[in-house]
């Protein structure tokens, strides 16, 4: 993630690199005045499996592949 991100993650471990990660994806959503919740977009357990869908088309995921048990499994901490 950190590459497609375009962050440099030389010399960290996995455990660094991911809380870069987490702290840019968290600069994003502040800029971009979001809260973190997808029910702002009207995504709910009872679309989730629509919303997977959406993600397994979108051209990021075709790119940087992610298991769908993954996408449900963010998807579901961001409801």
């Amino acid at each position: 993630m950190a590459d497609a991100l375009s962050l440099d993650s030389k010399g960290l471990n996995a455990e660094q690199t991911l809380a870069k990660v987490v702290a840019h994806i968290r600069g994003i959503q502040r800029a971009c005045d979001f809260d973190g919740s997808l029910k702002r977009f009207g995504v709910t357990e009872i679309n989730l499996k629509e919303a997977i869908a959406s993600v397994k088309h979108d051209v990021l995921y075709i790119l940087y592949p992610v298991p769908e048990p993954v996408i449900e499994m963010i998807l579901r901490k961001a409801l």
